[in-house]
This record gives C-alpha cells, structure tokens and sequence, in this order.
C-alpha cells in the first residue's frame, strides 16, 4: 500500500510543480519620454540609470519618467490586466508554458501586441508619440529601479 501511494505521489509532483500550473510575477512600468525641458508632475521619477541607457541607446528622446508601475500576476489560463492609466491598459496572458503574449489597449483599442518568453528580460512596447514625446510599456520579471 506504502508503495502505491508513493507511486502516485511520483507521479503527480511534476504536473503540481510544472511552469504550466505556476504563476509568474511580472512589473509592468508606463513610462513618458520627452526632449522638452518642461517640469514634469511631481509624481513622475526619472527611471533606472540600466533602463535609461538601453532606451537612450535606441530612441531619440533624452529623459524618460515612470509615470505609473504595477506589480501583477500572470497564471495559465486566466487574463491578467494592469491599469496603468485612465487610458493606458496592458494585458498579459500565457500563450504556452514557456510563452506569454503581451497587448497594449489606448482607449480601450489595441494597439499593440507582442510575444516574448517567460524568461526574457524585458519587453518594450512603444505607444504612442509625436515630435515632442512618446510613451512606452516595460514588462519585465525584476523591480523597476529609479534614479
């Protein structure tokens, strides 16, 4: 008897433990770009020194504010939204066990969508800009870090 519990105690650890049935903790960052020297909102902070070199890196604009963070919880099969603004809306479901796709919403419309692993770095999605700024979304496993 010992025996056949212990059998199927073997063999329901791998489908209790597998990344199909465990959650994934992700930040999600709305972020302003500008070149413009105007005062930004008290509540917006300069980002991270890391995230500041890799966007400067590869857009034109010269400061980057966080304008909203949200910590949330992406589980297989269920739909995990992060308001960032009364406008601004991400929505990250699992795609596979080792995928997740990504949807930006600007007014309840998307505008963009992307798929990355549950194990990359970071996903950056541009919204929406003009000469003066732009906007983009951080998904990303680790805590955002600011200046």
């Amino acid at each position: 008897m010992k025996s056949v519990v212990g059998i199927l105690l073997a063999l329901s650890v791998p489908l209790v433990a597998g990344p199909e049935n465990t959650s994934l903790k992700l930040w999600v960052q709305l972020v302003h770009a500008t070149q413009a020297a105007a005062v930004q909102p008290a509540n917006w902070k300069p980002i991270g020194a890391d995230l500041n070199k890799r966007l400067t890196d590869v857009f034109r604009w010269r400061d980057y504010y966080e304008v909203a963070r949200q910590e949330i919880s992406v589980e297989p099969g269920k739909i995990t939204k992060a308001s960032l603004s009364k406008d601004r809306e991400v929505v990250v479901t699992f795609k596979s066990p080792t995928e997740l796709v990504v949807r930006l919403y600007r007014h309840g419309e998307m505008v963009r969508k992307a798929e990355r692993g549950v194990n990359q770095k970071m996903t950056i999605m541009g919204g929406d800009a003009n000469e003066r700024e732009a906007w983009f979304v951080i998904v990303r496993p680790d805590k955002p870090q600011l200046q």
